[in-house]
């Protein structure tokens, strides 16, 4: 069996050694490493000129002349991919060394699922783990609707691509395609992938290291990124609305995707200032954002009552006021 390991590289010379290096390493060694360099301007072009000689037969290299973002190459190297499998490695992150072993094994325990799930840890600059909880979890041949919700009822972050191994039949069959230009590419995505699936394996083990770094994009977004990131994640929610509308007959995968949408976007709108948080709030209430939300617990339908009665009182109550915050979580907190 044959892997792709997909790696978008972008100003990363700090970093891209040692993703390198993690995958060259892997004990399982029928495996092919593209990399595609989206017109870095740093030194990164050349650190991985360096690697692609040194491994000319294992690791396939292309660089773009302007940059085209991080959608339209992930599309690439999907595209270019020849194994029987893929995974994605952002370039400023690493995997564990045993990662292929651990999904050849499952992948043909399992009879091929259309998709492999694998943990993530996340690591400081340093490699040293950070104390974020880390939810395992490990099913086997789940079809896609199932393998949702437990994923987002044990793990919360679901939509990031790299912590999946693809088949590619699967993901060429259904002509899935990352949205161009559109950032939050993962979240317009990913669970469609997995509802689609009609089977779903997920192994108890890390694979995936995220490196949490100190100069990190996300840290440093200015103003008209952080409403372009609003924007696309709106797009993005309209998208899986519209091709996600067969599962909302289940009420499980209903209350769980709609509560993975909802969310997501409430989130969204804490990052931004606040005319612009106004004006997206009403794009929520334009979209009747309440009407998807499928509440079962008596706090959820407290949640439920509150957004439909005013959007803005919701965002105040569950994602800024702490003191509020606390009593409610007091009066609801689990025995």
């Amino acid at each position: 069996m044959k892997f792709s390991i997909l790696i978008p590289a972008y100003n990363v010379e700090n970093y891209i050694n040692k993703c390198i290096e993690s995958v060259i390493k892997q004990n399982y060694r029928n495996f092919e490493i593209i990399i595609i360099d989206d017109a870095s301007t740093d030194k990164t072009s050349m650190f991985i000129e360096d690697w692609a000689r040194k491994y000319s037969a294992k690791i396939f290299y292309f660089k773009h002349e302007r940059n085209m973002q991080i959608s339209i190459t992930r599309n690439e190297l999907i595209e270019r991919a020849s194994g029987d499998y893929f995974i994605f490695v952002d370039s400023d992150d690493t995997i564990n060394s045993n990662l292929l072993n651990y999904m050849e094994k499952l992948i043909v325990e399992d009879k091929e699922p259309d998709l492999v799930h694998y943990g993530i840890q996340h690591v400081d600059e340093f490699g040293n783990k950070l104390n974020v909880p880390v939810n395992l979890v490990e099913f086997h041949n789940e079809i896609g609707t199932k393998a949702f919700s437990i994923l987002y009822r044990n793990y919360n972050v679901l939509e990031s691509p790299c912590i999946y191994a693809y088949k590619k039949s699967y993901f060429k069959a259904h002509n899935f395609k990352y949205s161009e230009y559109r950032n939050h590419e993962d979240f317009g995505l990913t669970p469609l992938i997995i509802l689609k699936a009609k089977t779903i394996s997920s192994i108890s083990k890390i694979g995936y290291y995220y490196h949490q770094k100190s100069d990190s994009i996300m840290r440093h977004c200015n103003t008209k990124r952080i409403i372009k990131n609003a924007n696309d994640l709106l797009y993005h929610y309209d998208f899986l609305v519209d091709n996600t509308k067969e599962f909302f007959i289940d009420i499980n995968i209903h209350h769980d995707l709609a509560l993975f949408l909802t969310n997501a976007l409430f989130y969204k709108a804490r990052t931004l200032p606040r005319k612009e948080q106004k004006n997206f709030l009403l794009e929520l209430k334009k979209r009747n954002v309440s009407k998807i939300y499928y509440p079962f617990t008596t706090k959820e339908k407290i949640r439920h009552f509150v957004m439909k009665s005013s959007y803005f009182l919701y965002l105040d109550i569950y994602y800024y006021d702490k003191g509020i915050k606390k009593i409610y979580n007091f009066l609801f907190k689990k025995k």
